[in-house]
């Protein structure tokens, strides 16, 4: 496989990957799939061992779903919470029926 030399470095990297990955499930010995695959096992070698000691990271996706809020407490722990985009008008007429309570 000599046509992996061209390759820029993190497809090289893609390219050893796949081989070293696909060795690890097969169950043969490095020299039985070097010889199979037709790779040299000193270069298979080289990349088992360059690719074992790279750190990987694993993205994972954050979904935020909750918006921001502004908590407000009004008489004896009466929590009232807003969001972006609230109604200023109905939050006046909120905090009031709590007051007109007391």
């Amino acid at each position: 496989m000599e046509n992996y030399k061209k390759l820029p470095p993190e497809e090289k990297r893609r390219f050893w990957h796949q081989y070293i990955t696909a060795w690890r499930q097969n169950g043969q010995s490095q020299k039985e799939y070097c010889r199979n695959e037709k790779l040299k096992i000193s270069t298979f070698g080289y990349w088992r061992t360059r690719l074992s000691g790279e750190k990987r990271f694993i993205e994972i996706p954050i979904k935020i779903e909750s918006q921001p809020t502004i908590e407000t407490v009004i008489n004896d722990g009466i929590k009232i919470q807003v969001k972006k985009g609230f109604d200023p008008d109905l939050l006046a007429q909120t905090i009031r029926v709590p007051e007109q309570m007391s």
